[in-house]
């Protein structure tokens, strides 16, 4: 089996990640694609909690064949490098063919991430690509339309309470507005 692992801050999670998950699937011919959304990030400062990240992705997700989510990331209480979440995935789908799916800003950095060289030997490279970048090998390149839609901007329209629709998930924006996540 061929699986995809998609992690991110998903803070909160929007139409433009579901869109690069479909693409990624596709081009790679991907069984499934396991959403991962951060728990205690290494590198940013999230704005809603991890659990309320991973129920916005479930709900995002919910229905979409092929699609599924993953809690470990948001289960632990401290920071997680992509290096672990990757042996956990070794570990629990040991005869499955891994591929990280990163976008081409992560790829830029991505030799000074934990262990980098470890992680090339565990699993294949997926690079999306927006803007154009060269991918060299051993990442596979996947090229993106331009997506418009950014999490600090829904967080912005959020914050001012506008509408979301067409820019995040039905289920994850019903979340946001019920639970006045984004709000000043």
């Amino acid at each position: 089996m061929k699986s995809g692992l998609f992690g991110g801050s998903f803070d909160p999670v929007h139409s433009g990640h579901l869109a690069a998950a479909k693409r990624a699937k596709e081009a790679l011919g991907l069984d499934r694609v396991i959403f991962i959304p951060s728990g205690v990030s290494p590198h940013k400062t999230l704005t809603a909690s991890p659990e309320a990240r991973l129920e916005m992705v479930k709900l995002a997700v919910s229905g979409i064949d092929g699609f599924l989510v993953s809690d470990f990331e948001t289960k632990k209480k401290t920071k997680c490098y992509s290096y672990e979440t990757v042996a956990e995935f070794k570990k629990l789908y040991p005869d499955d063919e891994l591929y990280f799916i990163i976008g081409d800003d992560e790829y830029s950095s991505f030799f000074s991430w934990y262990k980098p060289n470890e992680l090339l030997s565990m699993c294949r490279f997926a690079v999306l690509t927006r803007h154009g970048a060269k991918i060299k090998e051993p990442f596979i390149g996947i090229s993106m339309p331009q997506v418009k839609i950014s999490s600090t901007m829904i967080r912005e329209r959020a914050a001012s309470r506008l509408d979301l629709s067409g820019l995040v998930p039905p289920g994850a924006a019903e979340y946001i507005k019920k639970n006045k996540l984004y709000t000043k």
